[in-house]
């Protein structure tokens, strides 16, 4: 966006929102559309996700489905403590627009320090052990599911047998090497059966098998850290499930900036417990650095690449050692 489209679209919010002598401060991060500001007037601040509808429909549509799983979490007793307080949402024109409490001084994604490490920990078992009604339990399931048919309508994800044949790929036919669509060079096994076990590991997870509340998405941009607490945003996926989907996705993203051994085994220990299902999400990234060159060149693609190579350096040392 130029600064000419931003300052004209704080302008429209400005409006939108009713408060023309509001600042906007933009929120940097993300690999969507999605414009993202923390709102200053007067007494109050807030922070806000806006898209244009027509411009961006699918964006738009998870949005929607983000304000509903706000909502759920409202009833289940998590907004306010493990997520910030939803303000509603609303449309204005071509705008849908999703307000949240701001969070007071926080930091995101990290610093990656023991303390943190132990808030984060403490603040998924909290939502993994979140009771549910059958009621709740069953419109989190529906809600879910609204989401999943929505992205596989729009080709923005891929089934099983897609990701199986993109993940074999990505593979010398020896098992020495693995390259993205580029035909890039990104990892070099030690052991030529990895990735055999990393096939036969995922095998035994199913991703639709659990009970607990689970976001799916935990990358550094959805963690804040306060002095005592961490918080979570951003629950577009937000599905029944494993709690160690969440814990393998976050221990694999620390691990990514991570250097410190001692902090590194502390993630290992807290997060990368389960090998069933840390080859499961190796299987996804690394098909993700099959689709296309100008995907693996974007921020998204090389994030998913940094993630793959992080997942199959830890799996060959843990598994295969």
């Amino acid at each position: 966006m130029t600064e000419q489209e931003g300052h004209h679209l704080t302008s429209e919010l400005a409006t939108s929102l009713g408060l023309p002598n509001a600042t906007f401060e933009v929120v940097e991060g993300g690999f969507t559309p999605v414009s993202k500001y923390i709102v200053q007037n007067q007494d109050d601040s807030f922070f806000i996700k806006v898209v244009d509808i027509h411009a961006y429909p699918l964006e738009s549509a998870i949005v929607g489905h983000e304000a509903k799983m706000y909502e759920l979490l409202q009833k289940a007793g998590v907004v306010g403590s493990v997520l910030p307080h939803y303000r509603g949402t609303f449309t204005d024109g071509t705008l849908q627009i999703l307000k949240l409490d701001a969070l007071q001084d926080v930091t995101w994604g990290g610093p990656w320090t023991a303390h943190n490490i132990d808030l984060i920990d403490q603040t998924l078992n909290t939502l993994h052990h979140t009771p549910l009604t059958p009621e709740l339990r069953d419109e989190v399931i529906a809600a879910a599911l609204a989401v999943k048919e929505l992205v596989e309508a729009n080709g923005s994800a891929f089934n099983n047998e897609t990701k199986q044949q993109l993940f074999s790929q990505a593979w010398s036919e020896d098992g020495s090497s693995i390259t993205n669509a580029k035909g890039e060079g990104y990892f070099n096994p030690q052991h030529t059966n990895l990735k055999q076990t990393i096939e036969s590991k995922a095998a035994d997870y199913d991703p639709e098998n659990g009970e607990s509340l689970v976001l799916q998405d935990l990358n550094f941009g959805n963690i804040a850290f306060a002095n005592d607490r961490a918080y979570l945003v951003d629950p577009p996926y937000l599905r029944l499930g494993h709690p160690d989907n969440d814990r393998t996705v976050l221990g694999i993203n620390i691990l990514r900036q991570v250097q410190d051994e001692e902090l590194r085994q502390r993630v290992r220990e807290r997060f990368l417990t389960n090998p069933a299902v840390l080859a499961s999400h190796i299987m996804y990234w690394v098909a993700c650095t099959q689709q296309s060159p100008a995907v693996v060149d974007s921020e998204w693609g090389q994030f998913q690449q940094s993630c793959a190579k992080t997942a199959l350096a830890e799996f060959e040392k843990l598994n295969l050692g």
